[in-house]
């Protein structure tokens, strides 16, 4: 098998954890009279273990328990969008693999080293493809890291605006040398 779809297919397991239980879900709603009343008991069931997976090995922190985005991602129409998200994840990530050496704005790739959900491997592998990209690993740190390094990401961000602007200034200079 070729190591592009063993490395999408790796990177995106954790993600169909989290689809199998969603579509799991999404039959449950649909298949009994009681829709809401039991999708959103099996969701509530489900949550903890899924949360503590996606912000393993640190806590999940209290105020996203106590936010809105537990009790939303609860409802029977965010369950279908999910799943639906899951299934369609793996065949849009395939046929966009081809596609990214075109990207042509700055890309700051930022990954956990201790997430679950995405193959370690695959953020090197996607910095590996996109030329401009820059790849910073967050150490102790799992999939939710915008969660707990959230002033890292915000510098990221920065980082990403700054490279605009000297990308920018690159073309245009090189649009100026090529018309004279």
């Amino acid at each position: 098998m070729n190591n592009a779809y063993i490395s999408v297919l790796a990177a995106l397991a954790g993600s169909g954890i989290g689809a199998l239980a969603s579509v799991g879900t999404t039959w449950l709603t649909h298949r009994y009279q009681d829709r809401s009343q039991r999708s959103a008991l099996l969701g509530r069931l489900m949550q903890p273990l899924l949360l503590k997976g996606m912000f393993t090995p640190l806590r999940v922190p209290a105020n996203f328990k106590a936010g809105p985005a537990p009790k939303m991602s609860l409802r029977p129409g965010q369950i279908r969008a999910e799943s639906q998200d899951g299934v369609a994840m793996i065949p849009g990530a395939l046929a966009m693999r081809h596609r990214y050496q075109e990207l042509t704005m700055p890309v700051v790739i930022m990954a956990g080293t201790k997430d679950r959900v995405v193959n370690a491997k695959q953020p090197r592998r996607l910095h590996a493809q996109i030329a401009q990209s820059i790849l910073r690993l967050v150490p102790g740190v799992g999939h939710m890291l915008h969660y707990a390094v959230t002033d890292e990401v915000a510098e990221a961000i920065e980082e990403a605006g700054g490279l605009v602007t000297t990308l920018d200034k690159t073309r245009h200079a090189s649009f100026t040398a090529a018309a004279v």
